[in-house]
């Protein structure tokens, strides 16, 4: 996600709010039942990749600016085996939730005049 915002005159004055809200949900489950000669597997692997930029410019005799950036995950992984489920004869039971993440978040403000103020 790229966001950005420029000012400029007298009174370069501006402000550039960037938010990215994440929301998945990765689930594995057995329920009923399973009767297997080997290994039985839940498995839910979860991966989230992000990268988010915001950019603010602000340019005059006076220039005032702030940018903020704000990155938001509520995503859930889960694996789980029902209540009530039968395995029958597997040589082993793997029950496992994974998750990965890449997130990222930048950002950057330039201000220029006689009086620059900048926040980020």
């Amino acid at each position: 996600m790229i966001s950005g915002q420029v000012a400029a005159g007298l009174a370069g004055v501006g402000a550039s709010v960037s938010i990215l809200n994440l929301s998945s949900n990765v689930k594995a489950l057995l329920g009923g039942s399973v009767t297997a000669a080997g290994a039985v597997n839940v498995i839910a692997n979860g991966e989230r990749v992000a990268d988010m930029l915001s950019v603010g410019i602000q340019a005059g005799f006076v220039g005032i600016g702030a940018a903020v950036s704000v990155l938001n995950d509520k995503s859930v992984q889960g694996a789980e085996v029902l209540a009530g489920a039968a395995i029958d004869d597997a040589s082993a039971i793997t029950v496992r939730a994974t998750n990965t993440q890449d997130l990222e978040a930048n950002t950057y403000t330039l201000q220029g005049g006689v009086v620059a103020v900048g926040v980020n």
